[in-house]
């Protein structure tokens, strides 16, 4: 149970993360005076900004529009790769919220019954997948980056042509590190939270109960 808890967790972790990722321009608007994009790219901070919300506009699940910007030209790859973004985005929202939903379900009918260690199962599942992915990370994040897109896109639009492609400019390699360090914090989050349930039952819980 505490495995399936755990991997339950992970799911809904990553829509809710995503979910506040794509909840408006603040982060990317961290971003860019972090990566200094306005310096790097030579477009003002208003134009990145408009821009980077007709991306997350065109993402948002509960709408059917053709994919456009405001400030930049984009080829029909370009284009083609932000709708299987969407495809992609929009599976993770609804996979993620019926793991959700079921996480719920479960902990309602069967928390009290849960053994202390199922909590420390579940804790270590959610530790798992971020400490694996951040060694990616750590390791070659050129190359983690290479394997998601070839892993979750069926064509290679993803690899732009900025002659064609200028938005490249404006989404710099780091601020999707920093897009995936954010969704690892979510997920450690749901680590802590189960161990810290871990420890509460297993303080008020008796040896014999746990065996």
């Amino acid at each position: 149970m505490g495995l399936i808890i755990g991997i339950l967790a992970l799911g809904s972790a990553l829509a809710a993360s995503l979910a506040v990722l794509m909840s408006g321009s603040w982060f990317y608007e961290f971003n860019i005076r972090l990566l200094d994009i306005t310096g790097i790219t030579g477009i003002e901070k208003d134009v990145l900004v408009r821009n980077y919300k007709a991306i997350v506009d065109f993402l948002n699940p509960f709408k059917e529009n053709e994919f456009t910007l405001p400030d930049l030209s984009f080829s029909e790859n370009g284009a083609q790769h932000f709708a299987d973004c969407k495809v992609l985005m929009t599976n993770v929202y609804v996979i993620g919220t019926a793991m959700l939903v079921f996480l719920i379900f479960l902990l309602v009918v069967f928390g009290k019954r849960l053994k202390p260690s199922c909590f420390l199962i579940a804790s270590m599942t959610t530790l798992i997948v971020p400490a694996t992915l951040g060694a990616l990370i750590a390791v070659d994040f050129n190359r983690a980056f290479v394997l998601f897109h070839e892993l979750f896109f069926t064509n290679d639009y993803w690899i732009f042509d900025p002659a064609v492609d200028p938005i490249i400019y404006t989404l710099p390699q780091d601020y999707f590190l920093n897009c995936g360090l954010f969704i690892i914090s979510f997920w450690l989050l749901a680590f802590s939270l189960f161990l810290a349930v871990f420890f509460v039952r297993k303080a008020h819980t008796p040896e014999e109960a746990e065996k």
